[in-house]
């Protein structure tokens, strides 16, 4: 490997007559987020990590101010008193609780009272099995807890028990587990808890972790989800490295036949089957289901699953958010899905980032943002889209389109020209600034009837909104109701359908 690229850095020289930058992790190679990379440079990451800080898992847990774990005798005392009068008696008409509390929890505390707590990105930082299981053991009794995030930090099959303790608690209903070192151990024993024990789960995340590969695990994580009725999101990955036909995509699309009140997907760095996306666009098209998200980031989508794809997003009226960036997509199979675009009325966020789509894809794109007034973001950051494809983009949304607030981070987008990209941050701002005026006026109270109208007329108490208008909206007039007024969130602490 390090002659080929020796020979490969010496016919740059000689071709070019500059030396060849070499990248020096997958996550700068790709040019993302090395949370995102698809391969994970540890040494980086450790580096990375010493750079923000020095804080511990236990640390961290301490930091947070959570309940203590009372001696076994102050419990047993506590039980007594809950089903007991002050006489000593027992009392008919105060029934003991089935989990009495075990530790110091505080309704009056705030601290003992939230309901996300997010302790991921330890792996190099002293995590360990015993702070762990104290951390579990302070949040039992923790009524509003609602989600946990550990990503990141190196659990595996030997945390059994701590897994038990997470899925086994009643009040945590969003689960984080990904990028961790989950294998195929681990991943059978979750499904038998999701299929025996565990009915209360409404969002998990166990992608990228170790058991991607095996077909029994994979089969029975997907019983497992398929037995949460309250389920609205998953997210796993499913890919063998070298077997062509691995099929483990099927099972995990099937739990959209099952689960009815299933709102969002993802099957991220992984192998789907044409069998399996014929369920998931299947699902699409029917008239009853209300999926709102899929992501299929690093996936790379077959063409026939993306012409699939297209014809469901055609006709389905609840999908709003999209994910296929790094697919390594082409033009004709993004511009089947442009073209489906026109005749979609809810798709809201798109995400294309990092493919090879140029400047015939910005004139596809340009030309359906002429007639698409829903979409709120487009990401093409990453592509290789160059000044022709920009002006095209550029010209659209300063005549057509004003609902459109984002194109990704273009800065990534070098190949448009600096000028070009400035021009389209401009517009851009200039349609997210046009809706929040809007926002304003109907807040204020300003009938409908009275559009078209001068902004300045309509008498807004905002001076920062005032002043903005003065300088760059001037004579702006308001044509189109409020189109998105809520980012998306897909984070575990905020889970539920976005309001739109």
């Amino acid at each position: 490997q390090q002659k080929v690229i020796a020979f490969l850095k010496q016919k740059y020289l000689q071709d070019t007559g500059s030396e060849a930058l070499i990248p020096i992790s997958w996550a700068k190679f790709l040019s993302i987020d090395d949370e995102h990379a698809p391969i994970f440079d540890v040494e980086q990451m450790d580096r990375d990590e010493r750079a923000k800080g020095s804080e511990t898992f236990l640390q961290a847990v301490y930091a947070l101010n959570l309940p203590q774990r009372l001696p076994e005798k102050k419990v047993k005392r506590l039980e007594f008193m809950l089903a007991h009068d002050t006489t000593g008696k027992k009392d008919a008409q105060k029934p003991s609780r089935q989990q009495p509390i075990s530790t110091t929890f505080n309704p009056t505390n705030p601290s003992h009272m939230v309901q996300h707590i997010n302790l991921s990105n330890f792996v190099h930082r002293r995590f360990s099995k015993a702070s762990f299981r104290e951390f579990l053991e302070a949040i039992v009794d923790m009524r509003c807890l609602r989600a946990l995030s550990l990503s990141h930090n190196g659990i595996d099959d030997s945390y059994i028990e701590e897994l038990e303790l997470i899925f086994l608690n009643q009040n945590v209903k969003a689960i984080d587990l990904s990028r961790n070192e989950l294998g195929k151990f681990a991943a059978i024993h979750i499904a038998k808890l999701l299929k025996e024990d565990v009915s209360h789960v409404e969002w998990i995340d166990l992608s990228r972790n170790r058991f991607q590969s095996d077909y029994t695990s994979i089969v029975g994580l997907a019983a497992g989800l398929k037995a949460q009725t309250n389920l609205q999101h998953f997210t796993i990955d499913v890919n063998h490295p070298t077997l062509e036909t691995f099929t483990g995509s099927e099972p995990i699309a099937r739990i959209l036949l099952v689960r009815e009140n299933l709102h969002s997907m993802g099957l991220i760095d992984s192998k789907l089957t044409i069998e399996a996306m014929r369920i998931i666009t299947k699902m699409l098209k029917e008239p009853s289901r209300h999926i709102a998200a899929l992501d299929f980031r690093f996936s790379y989508l077959s063409t026939d699953c993306i012409f699939s794809l297209a014809k469901a997003v055609e006709v389905n009226r609840s999908l709003v958010s999209l994910n296929l960036s790094h697919n390594a997509l082409y033009n004709p199979a993004a511009a089947v899905l442009i073209k489906a675009l026109k005749e979609n009325i809810c798709l809201c966020d798109l995400n294309l980032a990092h493919n090879r789509l140029d400047d015939i894809f910005a004139e596809e794109l340009a030309t359906a943002l002429k007639h698409n007034d829903i979409l709120w973001r487009v990401d093409i950051s990453g592509n290789p889209i160059g000044p022709r494809g920009a002006q095209y983009l550029l010209r659209t949304l300063q005549e057509y389109n004003d609902a459109l607030e984002s194109l990704g981070e273009l800065s990534e987008n070098f190949e448009m020209g600096i000028l070009n990209i400035e021009e389209i941050r401009k517009t851009l701002l200039v349609n997210k600034a046009s809706k929040e005026v809007r926002a304003k006026i109907v807040s204020e109270g300003v009938s409908k009837s009275q559009a078209p109208l001068d902004l300045r007329a309509a008498g807004l108490k905002n001076e920062v909104a005032q002043d903005f208008l003065e300088t760059e909206l001037d004579d702006y007039r308001v044509n189109k109701p409020i189109l998105f007024s809520n980012p998306a969130y897909n984070e575990p602490g905020d889970f539920r359908l976005w309001n739109i």
